[in-house]
């Protein structure tokens, strides 16, 4: 995947993720439906956009814009869809994103990164 096509996904990507999320809590089976409601996709989705940014800023700002986007596409269908949307509930929501997205980005990042990995063992230099 070339670079602008890669943050044209990092970005749409999670809107998109969000409007699976809100289909999912009401399609879903009844076990699966509050994984749908809940933070964990969101912080995957943080984490996935992370991916696409090949500096560390990069992936802090893509998973950090990501967690918002997600919030956007999830209570913009849920609107859309005649469900009540609480402004307050939104805002709170997306400054998480933001705040946990930031996080997920750094962690990826590390991961990817020599700094994130453990020294080699001793007995890999004899």
């Amino acid at each position: 995947m070339n670079r602008p096509t890669a943050l044209i996904a990092a970005l749409a990507g999670p809107a998109l993720a969000g409007v699976g999320m809100s289909f999912g809590q009401t399609v879903s089976p009844d076990a699966l439906g509050p994984f749908f409601n809940s933070a964990a996709p969101v912080a995957a989705i943080a984490a996935a956009a992370a991916l696409a940014g090949r500096r560390p800023w990069q992936a802090v700002a893509l998973a950090a814009v990501a967690g918002p986007a997600t919030m956007a596409g999830y209570y913009g269908t849920a609107a859309l869809r005649g469900f009540d949307v609480s402004t307050t509930w939104v805002a709170f929501w997306c400054t998480a994103g933001v705040a946990v997205g930031a996080v997920m980005g750094g962690a990826v990042w590390l991961l990817r990164s020599r700094a994130g990995r453990a020294p080699a063992p001793a007995w890999r230099g004899l």
